[in-house]
């Protein structure tokens, strides 16, 4: 037996050599997925990342603001064929030839008469102007999120969303003026004679300004989630609906006010969640017009679709799937929105949540695989394909490497998986299925599986739980609540739930666990020896501990509980938004930060932080462990001495040296 392990590992660390020729610790490469796909394709093959905006030009060429992707992509009405415009489709801030230059999540586009283009670059609170091959910045200062933009003449309109107003500028970015103040998170305008309409997010209403006399009056509000809005003749049409899983469409008639509901369509898979509205029109070559059609830019779903203008006769334009949705080899692979990562016993596999699914990399082979779950998020327990989860955040799996233990965040349920069958099955928890912003409650119980009301007697209720942790004795889960400030256990064979910690208000105080108070517990980690659970107590930017027996808790990272960058002695080290954890060797525990863009690792026996691999950048870069960049990263599997890493907004797996 030992021969044959010895002659596994052997082949293992043989097979594996090309994507581990590291030299010191820290150093990181990407080892699976592609940050975008899909150009030089039929834009309905293509792949879009939450797209929030796009803009038609005079040529009838359809240009998206392709937001995570940090590019501009061109659909070619001619062709449909899609390409890349502008963006190298890394994340930073770039001027220069426009397929080199870099975006920080654009969110809104528009192009004048001249087919110059004009960029809300969000994140970077800047905006950006392609004339010809060159991106140039015409405003750099004095804007917080810009998330809209509006040519009108020769005047530049811009939502200052994070100052709540409007400012207008001329072309060039010069002479810029406050047109409105007072704003409720101001997102897209629309412009009809002297009358600019903006989106206030923050209150779901539409508000027209007179431009001429300085009039305000909102028209329209009550929607859920509005999202945006055009005008076509003497009509606004707004697009809204509640967390996209509705679609509605409204139009509202300018001259009497009077709105009217034309569509209202249950989300789909790619027709999820809209973000920008025009309308493409068919002219002859005399210029009369033959046709006009409703295009609707979906961030959730990622694609583009086409209608009449009464909001009928859909029809897919652009986009493949939410997020990637690729297998095979490593090349080819790409994934979705990777969260979280666990290694097979054997150490030859890694079990990937991704995109709603639960997805295989094998590391012999390079080929990642299939094995439960679909892009629709929803809850069903089935066998592969036919199982549905909504928000996968942690995993655990058993010794065996048979079972994998999830928390599916959004249907406030713990459940497993059978790596072998693909089969679901439900353990615990009841309530709200797919719910993203509803208090479910708390309370425990046991198992009531066919329960989707609240507050009923005897069943267990979670309040989208994140993460999990499987005891050493594979007879316990351990569950970091983060919406109810509690951590909680299961007993896997009973379904039934206990309270170990937390009093349910968010607040930062150790002591006998009951008593004590938590601000977002994310994941957790059960020592190798069963006495200890280590827990991210994300918003306290922390990580503590708890004795299992005792029930007591005492802080290992952190006791301010402010976010920051510094390492050294454990208690006084400064973390920011640290979300997942991973225990190692040598008495080392690995973490990630959503805030701070960086893996680090704590020693528990001398209580001392060190950075393992981060610039605290967001980007795309990988290097050494103080130049590489990363998007989001999560996840973490570690092998021997590598660290495997998820980066949640590039759709990337990394790998990091940790020798």
């Amino acid at each position: 037996m030992k021969k044959r392990l010895g002659i596994l590992i052997f082949v293992s660390l043989f097979v594996l050599a090309p994507i581990v020729t590291f030299a010191t610790e820290g150093d990181t490469k990407t080892i699976l997925g592609r940050p975008y796909a899909g150009d030089n394709s039929g834009a309905s093959k293509a792949y879009l990342d939450n797209p929030k905006g796009f803009a038609i030009d005079s040529n009838n060429n359809i240009f998206i603001a392709d937001t995570t992707n940090n590019v501009i992509r061109k659909i070619d009405d001619k062709t449909n064929i899609i390409n890349k415009h502008a963006g190298s489709g890394e994340f930073g801030f770039l001027d220069g030839f426009r397929l080199l230059n870099q975006f920080g999540y654009p969110e809104d586009i528009v192009i004048d008469r001249e087919n110059k283009m004009y960029i809300a670059d969000t994140y970077n609170s800047k905006i950006r102007k392609i004339d010809g091959d060159n991106v140039i910045t015409i405003i750099s200062e004095g804007l917080s999120s810009p998330r809209g933009v509006l040519v009108r003449g020769d005047n530049l309109f811009i939502a200052d969303t994070g100052n709540n107003r409007i400012v207008r500028t001329k072309l060039d970015g010069s002479s810029m003026v406050e047109v409105v103040g007072g704003c409720d998170v101001p997102t897209k305008m629309a412009w009809r004679g002297q009358f600019l309409y903006i989106v206030h997010e923050g209150n779901n209403s539409i508000e027209q300004i007179d431009l001429f006399t300085g009039k305000r009056e909102r028209i329209a509000g009550g929607f859920e989630n509005l999202e945006a809005i055009e005008i076509l003749d003497n009509n606004l049409y707004a697009l809204a609906g509640k967390q996209g899983v509705w679609n509605e469409i409204y139009r509202i008639d300018l001259s009497t006010k009077k709105s009217k509901m034309l569509q209202k369509r249950r989300e789909t898979e790619m027709l999820n969640w809209a973000s920008d509205i025009l309308f493409k029109k068919t002219v002859d070559d005399k210029g009369r017009v033959l046709s006009t059609r409703m295009f609707i830019l979906y961030k959730g779903g990622s694609s583009v679709y086409g209608f009449d203008i009464d909001g009928a006769n859909e029809e897919k334009i652009a986009g493949n799937q939410r997020y990637g949705n690729e297998y095979g080899t490593n090349e080819e692979a790409l994934l979705g929105r990777p969260q979280e990562m666990v290694m097979s016993p054997d150490g030859y596999k890694i079990y990937i949540s991704e995109n709603n699914r639960i997805v295989e990399y094998n590391l012999i082979t390079n080929t990642l695989k299939e094995i439960a779950g679909s892009p629709m998020d929803n809850y069903k327990e089935g066998v592969g394909s036919e199982a549905r989860f909504s928000d996968v955040t942690s995993m655990a799996m058993s010794s065996d490497g048979k079972i994998l233990y999830l928390v599916d965040r959004n249907n406030h349920r713990i459940r497993s998986l059978n790596i072998e069958t693909k089969t679901t099955s439900y353990i615990t928890g009841a309530g709200e299925i797919n719910a993203f912003y509803s208090n479910n409650g708390y309370q425990e119980g046991g198992p009531c599986p066919d329960t989707f009301e609240k507050e009923v007697e005897g069943c267990a209720y979670f309040n989208r739980p994140t993460g999990i942790a499987l005891s050493p004795d594979e007879k316990t889960l351990y569950v970091a609540e983060g919406s109810n400030n509690r951590i909680r256990g299961v007993d896997i064979r009973t379904g039934i739930t206990f309270h170990i910690a937390g009093t349910g208000e968010a607040g930062y105080v150790n002591g006998f666990g009951p008593w004590t108070t938590w601000n977002g517990p994310f994941t957790i980690a059960a020592s190798d020896d069963g006495r200890t659970l280590y827990v991210v107590d994300k918003y306290n930017h922390a990580i503590r501990e708890i004795n299992i027996e005792t029930k007591n808790v005492v802080t290992l990272v952190n006791k301010k509980g402010l976010p920051g960058d510094y390492s050294g002695y454990a208690p006084d080290s400064l973390l920011h938004i640290p979300e997942y954890i991973e225990l190692g060797e040598n008495g080392d525990i690995y973490i990630t930060e959503a805030g701070g863009l960086r893996v680090k690792a704590v020693n528990i026996a001398s209580r001392q932080v060190r950075l393992i691999s981060g610039s605290g950048s967001r980007g795309l870069y990988s290097g050494n462990k103080e130049s590489t960049r990363w998007s989001s990263p999560k996840g973490m599997a570690r092998r021997g001495d590598w660290l495997f890493v998820t980066d949640f907004y590039s759709d990337l797996i990394k790998l990091v040296n940790l020798k």
